[in-house]
């Protein structure tokens, strides 16, 4: 999951806890890496950003990336990444949420490493 942000960008800021939150819920599944971009740091090629933020996921069973256009909340990110995973990664997921609880997660090192 990579969210491609600007930093100049008010949307960007607003959006970050809610990301921080889905790299929490997310960070059981050591399939899923979730990981930030600065769009206007670094060339993107084949990758059509239509503005800031933008999320993208790309699954391991294809390598081109599947643009989120649904609300930016928590619930339907998260949803929408279990939507486009394996049968095997959302079993996973699935144990783990009910072994843990999404809210005990720490997120794995989100805002420390920008690609």
């Amino acid at each position: 999951l990579v969210l491609v942000y600007a930093p100049w960008c008010g949307h960007c800021a607003r959006f970050d806890a809610t990301y921080e939150a889905v790299a929490a819920e997310l960070a059981a599944l050591p399939s899923v890496v979730v990981a930030r971009l600065d769009g206007t740091a670094n060339e993107l090629p084949g990758l059509e950003v239509p503005g800031y933020p933008t999320v993208f996921f790309f699954p391991q069973r294809d390598k081109q990336g599947v643009e989120y256009t649904g609300m930016r909340s928590t619930a339907s990110l998260v949803s929408f990444v279990t939507a486009e995973m394996t049968d095997a990664e959302r079993t996973a997921h699935a144990r783990s949420a009910v072994g843990a609880g999404a809210w005990q997660r720490p997120a794995r090192g989100y805002g420390k490493q920008e690609l």
